[in-house]
């Protein structure tokens, strides 16, 4: 009788429970939920490896897909060649989709504050503005910088309808700070230096007005209820 031989499969069977460590989190147990709908496997623990269980660029693909089905993230297929376990892709997701609420929460505070302002609750229109021009910091645009409409361009159109010329000129400069020879700023700069009579540093921009306005006159700009 050949004891090892019998005692084999309990030890393995027993390493590989040891091994196993369930969903801690929900985003982790849809991962898992959803891997072993793809895998065609009964259990899988948050550090099991995709491929290591079988998993190839075909069924990565159908994941990923059903991730972006289930979730607010936009996660491409490269992610989970990075992180191919459960705990590794689920963390990816979370910071993904806290990506997307703050994107959320500054898209509802550009709008809220566009809507204060055409309402004439100005003061509370320059808050919400504010407030966005903070969250704005910590965004990533892909638009041309030259003619992309930042969120400081609504500011600083309010304050140029509210009379304050002065802190309207700080905002569309710490904007072209940021983003040089962004057309809305130096528009917004020209016509806040204008209403403060400074034509003679006001006129020395239409040069440079006309030639980002010429730079982007091919395309299609947004529309916004704030014009300078």
């Amino acid at each position: 009788l050949d004891r090892n031989a019998l005692l084999a499969p309990d030890q393995n069977s027993s390493a590989s429970e040891e091994a196993y460590v369930a969903p801690r989190t929900p985003v982790e147990e849809m991962i898992a939920d959803i891997w072993t709908e793809v895998l065609k496997l009964e259990k899988i623990g948050i550090y099991d490896n995709f491929f290591d269980l079988g998993g190839h660029s075909l069924l990565a693909t159908q994941v990923m897909s059903r991730l972006r089905a289930g979730l607010p993230t936009d996660l491409s297929l490269r992610v989970l060649f990075e992180a191919p376990t459960v705990a590794e892709l689920a963390s990816r997701v979370e910071q993904s989709m806290s990506r997307v609420y703050e994107l959320e929460e500054f898209a509802r505070n550009m709008a809220e504050g566009e809507l204060a302002f055409r309402e004439g609750r100005r003061e509370r229109a320059c808050e919400l503005l504010r407030q966005a021009v903070a969250q704005e910091e910590a965004l990533t645009y892909d638009e041309p910088p030259g003619w992309m409409q930042p969120v400081r361009h609504a500011l600083g159109a309010l304050l140029l309808a509210d009379d304050r010329a002065p802190q309207a000129e700080e905002v569309y400069r710490a904007d072209l700070v940021r983003h040089p020879n962004n057309a809305w700023s130096l528009l917004g700069l020209q016509q806040s230096l204008r209403q403060q009579g400074r034509h003679d540093q006001a006129d020395p921009l239409a040069g440079a007005v006309s030639r980002a306005w010429a730079r982007v006159a091919h395309t299609l700009l947004p529309i916004s209820d704030f014009r300078v």
